[in-house]
């Protein structure tokens, strides 16, 4: 939720963007170490983008585990701690406003892996920052075009999903009892990848979109057919007629008995 929250923001036509400005830029080494923002709050934003290692945040939301590649947003006012167990580097992009921005309470996570055009965008705006030889004015506009790059990272990884979305939905379905490991394998996805991305786009796990599925199909057969509700029951691969009524009736305030004498009268 507060992941798409904010890409919809950075990717809105609206000028709400250009409100947001740079409060520091940097590139991180750490090793074996941990920052704490535990006692006070993070004092503005930031994008971190972890070029090595691996870092884990914690927050009153759980921990966020994080590894190279992966783009994180850190939140104004949050509190958490990172924790680095071994050698790590990042690029660090802080921002603030003095407008209305997503309130988003823990650290998340933007990008599994950040693509190669946004990577670009963080080491320009660090290396010239570093420099010291350019103006805040053109410092400024290439923190604007590290937003583009993220906006148009989201894009690209939206247009990838909705294929994966599509495919996953195809797969599950299909008349086969195919488990969600399995079609990961077919997506060549992880499966914890393929669950978050299927719950983001649809709103729900993989396992209740199949039951919705079955369901669904549950009704076309007490409509359509003279099947009994066992009969439906084992068709549909339901553990037995007991639990397949209590869904239903779960789902559509009636029991497929009742279902079927009311499409009846």
């Amino acid at each position: 939720m507060y992941r798409e929250k904010l890409l919809d923001y950075l990717g809105s036509s609206s000028q709400s963007c250009t409100a947001l400005y740079p409060t520091k830029i940097l590139k991180q080494y750490w090793k074996e170490t941990r920052f704490s923002y535990l006692d006070t709050p993070r004092p503005d934003f930031g994008f971190m983008l972890l070029l090595k290692g691996n870092v884990d945040f914690t927050s009153n939301g759980g921990t966020l585990k994080a590894e190279a590649g992966n783009l994180i947003f850190l939140p104004k006012n949050c509190y958490y701690e990172a924790v680095f167990p071994s050698e790590a580097e990042d690029y660090l992009v802080c921002f603030d406003t003095a407008e209305s921005f997503p309130e988003i309470s823990e650290p998340i996570k933007l990008f599994d892996l950040a693509s190669a055009f946004c990577a670009e965008r963080f080491r320009a705006i660090n290396e010239e920052n570093f420099s010291g030889t350019k103006t805040k004015l053109y410092i400024h506009g290439l923190f604007y075009l590290l937003l583009d790059a993220i906006a148009t990272n989201a894009e690209s990884e939206r247009g990838a999903h909705y294929s994966l979305v599509c495919k996953v939905k195809e797969l599950l379905e299909g008349e086969e009892n195919i488990s969600v490991a399995d079609i990961a394998k077919k997506c060549a996805v992880s499966e914890s990848g393929l669950r978050r991305i299927f719950r983001e786009c649809v709103g729900i796990a993989p396992s209740g979109y199949r039951m919705e599925i079955k369901l669904k199909r549950a009704t076309y057969l007490l409509e359509s057919t003279d099947m009994t509700v066992n009969e439906i029951a084992e068709r549909l691969g339901f553990f037995d007629a007991a639990y397949f009524c209590k869904l239903f009736k779960k789902r559509f305030g009636k029991t497929p008995g009742e279902y079927a004498e009311n499409k009846k009268l």
